[in-house]
C-alpha cells in the first residue's frame, strides 16, 4: 500500500457556511474585492471542498500503491499518468473487412461485426482484454453461406454462426478471472440458438432427429396444426422424444384448425425429434403438420 499526507481541512465543518449560504454567498460567485475582508466562514467552506477533493484523488492513489506528499506534486502527476495510460476509450464496434484471419483487440472495441466468406475458416485472435469485459461478436455470412469460424482456446461456449447465407449471428462473451471469455449468449437473426440443422424457426420435418451441437441447453417450443374443417371426432397426437425418451403427448379432437403444442428443454450434446400421430379416424386431408417451431436460448 502506497501513502498519502494530504488531509482534510475542517473535516467537521467548524465555522463554515452551510450549502444555502454558500451557494448564495457573493463573494463565492463574483470573488472577493480588493478592501474587503474575506469571512473565514466562506474561506473554510472554500478550502473544505478543495482540500475533499485533493484528500480523495490522494487516498485513490494511495491504495493503489502510489505514494502521495504535497512535497513532490509531480509524483502525483506521473501516479496518473501510469494509472490511466493503458485505459483507452473503446469504441462500441468495430466493422472489419473480409480476412480469413481477424485480429480483435478487446483494448480498442467492445463489439466487432466479422464477415464470412469463401467457406474458408475464417481464425480469430484476440488480445487486450481485462477481467469482466463483455464483448460481442456478430457475423455476416455470404451470399453462399456455410462458413465457420474457427475460435481461440481461450472462448468457451462459442457456437458456429447460423448458416443461412446472408445470416447475421451474434454471440456475447464475459472475461472470466483467468482471462477466458464465457459464452452468455448466442442468436442468429430471428433471436434464436443455433444447432445442427439448416434452420431455427419455422416449419420441420416431424420424425426427422436434430442434435443440440451447443455447449448449453436449448429449449425447443414445437406447435402442431390439426386438419380443415374436421370435425369428425378424430384426435391428433404431438410428442417429442430427447435423448430416445418420449415425452408427455398433447392431442386436439375434433377442431377446425386445432392447435396442440409442446415444450421441452434438450440438453447440450443430446438428440430430439418430435412425432404427430392422428390417433383415430381415416385419413384426412391435409394431415396434421407442424405450424411452427422455436428454439429459445437462455
Amino acid at each position: 500500500m502506497g501513502s498519502s499526507n494530504i488531509l482534510l481541512w475542517d473535516p467537521s465543518f467548524v465555522n463554515a457556511e452551510n450549502d444555502t449560504l454558500y451557494a448564495a454567498d457573493s463573494q463565492r460567485s463574483g470573488g472577493a474585492p480588493n478592501g474587503v475582508a474575506f469571512p473565514s466562514a466562506t474561506g473554510n467552506k472554500l478550502f473544505c471542498q478543495v482540500s475533499s477533493i485533493a484528500y480523495a484523488i490522494a487516498e485513490f492513489l494511495a491504495g493503489k500503491g502510489f505514494t502521495v506528499v504535497d512535497s513532490n506534486p509531480a509524483n502525483i502527476v506521473s501516479a496518473l499518468n501510469s494509472l490511466f495510460a493503458n485505459i483507452p476509450g473503446r469504441g462500441p464496434l468495430q466493422s472489419l473487412s473480409y480476412s480469413s484471419t481477424q485480429a480483435l483487440n478487446v483494448a480498442n472495441y467492445l463489439g466487432f461485426q466479422i464477415p464470412l466468406s469463401v467457406s474458408t475458416p475464417t481464425i480469430l485472435t484476440v488480445s487486450g482484454q481485462q477481467v469482466g469485459d463483455e464483448i460481442v461478436l456478430i457475423f455476416v455470412q455470404d451470399s453462399s453461406g456455410g462458413n465457420t469460424v474457427t475460435f481461440p482456446s481461450s472462448f468457451h461456449g462459442a457456437v458456429q454462426p447460423d448458416p443461412t447465407p446472408n445470416a447475421i449471428s451474434a454471440q456475447a462473451f464475459k472475461v472470466d478471472a483467468a482471462s477466458d471469455f464465457i459464452a452468455i449468449s448466442s442468436s442468429n437473426t430471428g433471436g434464436f440458438g443455433s444447432c445442427t440443422r439448416t434452420n431455427q424457426t419455422g416449419v420441420y420435418v416431424p420424425g426427422i432427429t436434430y442434435t443440440n451441437s451447443t455447449s448449453s441447453a436449448k429449449f425447443e417450443e414445437v406447435c402442431m396444426i390439426g386438419p380443415e374443417n374436421d370435425n369428425t371426432g378424430r384426435s391428433y397426437s404431438i410428442r417429442a422424444t430427447v435423448n430416445g425418451t418420449p415425452g408427455v403427448v398433447s392431442s386436439i379432437t375434433n377442431y377446425s384448425y386445432g392447435y396442440a403444442s409442446v415444450g421441452f428443454w434438450v440438453p447440450a450434446g443430446s438428440t430430439f425429434s418430435v412425432s404427430l400421430t392422428q390417433d383415430t379416424g381415416g385419413t384426412v386431408y391435409p394431415p396434421p403438420s407442424i405450424y411452427s417451431w422455436f428454439e429459445v436460448s437462455f
